[in-house]
């Protein structure tokens, strides 16, 4: 099921809306104070739009238009997992902007390229792949393991560091 919005024409949703298809913004798109969540696991985003929440799921491709903004003035939720990560791609060899005027937007395990991540905000990926031609983006190390998910929750991380430390030439001392 894709949402296509005409050219003159306004959608605006009278709650939280779920995607399982493409997006297409060609008129006008009022969030007012409602989440849009793309549910399936491979979608076109075209359009520039001002998004309230937006969520993507994991074990997705969202492929945004290049050239075009995405704004959103509340929450980017993007978490994906080991093996089930979230892939944010442009249509073409240029990219496409996510914007948020202020805060940190926090996702994990992504493969992003061709994303441009401006407005303001602090844009941190943290265990995921930057597959490149990206701006603004903050690729961070692993996150670590939680209780139940490979042993101790910090052990493996902790491990990882002294190797990291140590393969430079430092000891954790």
């Amino acid at each position: 099921k894709h949402l296509f919005i005409p050219t003159s024409q306004t959608f605006a949703p009278g709650g939280n809306v779920t995607i399982p298809g493409n997006f297409t913004n060609n008129g006008n798109f009022t969030a007012s104070t409602y989440t849009v969540t793309f549910s399936g696991t491979s979608q076109t985003v075209k359009g520039s739009t001002t998004f309230n929440n937006l969520t993507l799921t994991a074990g997705q491709t969202v492929t945004f238009t290049s050239g075009t903004t995405q704004t959103i003035s509340g929450t980017l939720t993007c978490t994906g997992s080991s093996g089930n990560l979230i892939t944010i791609a442009a249509s073409a060899a240029s990219a496409a902007t996510l914007s948020k005027s202020g805060g940190t937007v926090s996702c994990n395990y992504m493969s992003i390229s061709y994303s441009t991540a401006t407005g303001g905000a602090t844009w941190n990926a943290t265990s995921s792949t930057n597959g490149g031609n990206n701006s603004g983006w903050n690729f961070l190390g692993l996150v670590p393991p939680r209780r139940g998910e490979g042993g101790d929750s910090g052990e493996k991380a902790k491990s990882a560091i002294f190797e990291l430390v140590h393969f430079k030439g430092y000891t954790n001392d």
